[in-house]
């Protein structure tokens, strides 16, 4: 290339050929100079290669097809391979028409953002993510992690400079497995000095996610186990009242998703039994909401199916009222 591209859309695939050729359709009328594609492939075949062979005639591509090693050593290596001044990692979404110029717009218009947080939408949904905020800089890192919490590790939401992320690589290897390995980047990049933006967007479109469908990855051991862990680790960066606040709300969610899952009889996601209430109170015990959330914790799965099906058909039934 003959110049740095502002920024490096970085993306991680695996046995997703169309998704990555919807992606480049998409994306190709909002390409310009200031824009270079990496793709890091660790498909068994070659069929996502073929189609990427096709589009490099036309679109700056740089293209990587390792073995399986999963997410967080993909997101490692396009990092280190990105040359664009920031790295967006896009993982599977769609972005908007404009959302790409969108963020080049902003990111020239203010070249001293060190991190941009790219709000988003559904896909067949109305109203966005974080509905009630209007494109601003954040007052500080704090505020931040504060009103973002666990989406700062949604992948295709955040946008940094590069030279910022790349001291942390080598650190952040030691959270390889754990599917954070790109919010403990971020949380690097946000604990520097720099300028932090929301742009309200939407800058793409993400699919709901099926509850009833088993993941990669166990959800209940990464989004208390691993997630606390990786907060934790940067306490003396950020306010400890901020990290605890953090902490708090994302295990409210997860313990109401705990008892919703296990209420519909899902022995994966959060409904698996993976991590034993034990390891949650070692961990979350100086926390409000394990305390609040305890009850439903320790209730066997039938009275949690008893106790969702009442409250349901109570919601219905104000609902006709």
């Amino acid at each position: 290339m003959k110049q740095r591209p502002l920024i490096s859309i970085c993306i991680p695939t695996y046995n997703q050929p169309d998704s990555v050729r919807n992606f480049l359709q998409l994306l190709e009328p909002q390409l310009s100079d200031a824009v270079e594609i990496v793709i890091q492939d660790d498909s068994p075949d070659n069929a996502t290669e073929r189609i990427v062979q096709a589009f490099a005639q036309r679109i700056p591509i740089r293209y990587f097809h390792g073995k399986k090693e999963g997410i967080d050593k993909a997101i490692l290596s396009l990092t280190k391979e990105a040359r664009g001044t920031y790295v967006w990692w896009f993982g599977d979404d769609v972005v908007a028409p404009d959302g790409l110029k969108q963020v080049l717009q902003i990111l020239t218009e203010h070249p001293d953002i060190t991190f941009l947080y790219a709000n988003s939408q559904e896909i067949n949904k109305q109203e966005l993510v974080f509905p009630h905020r209007e494109s601003e800089f954040f007052s500080n890192r704090n505020e931040v992690i504060e009103y973002l919490t666990s989406f700062l590790g949604f992948i295709t939401a955040t946008i940094f400079k590069r030279e910022k992320a790349l001291e942390a690589l080598a650190e952040a290897k030691q959270f390889v497995g754990t599917a954070w390995v790109n919010l403990f980047i971020i949380l690097s990049v946000l604990s520097q000095d720099g300028s932090y933006y929301f742009l309200r967007g939407p800058i793409f479109f993400s699919a709901r996610r099926d509850f009833s469908k088993p993941t990669w990855y166990d959800a209940l051991e990464v989004f208390s186990v691993h997630l606390f862990h990786v907060f934790i680790h940067f306490s003396k960066q950020f306010s400890p009242a901020s990290i605890h606040r953090v902490l708090n709300y994302t295990f409210a969610g997860c313990a109401k998703g705990i008892f919703v899952q296990r209420a519909k009889g899902f022995h994966h996601g959060l409904g698996s039994d993976v991590v034993s209430l034990w390891t949650l109170a070692q961990l979350y015990w100086r926390f409000s909401a394990f305390w609040r959330s305890l009850p439903l914790l320790v209730s066997p799965r039938w009275l949690d199916a008893f106790l969702y099906k009442t409250y349901k058909e109570f919601t219905n039934y104000a609902r006709r009222r």
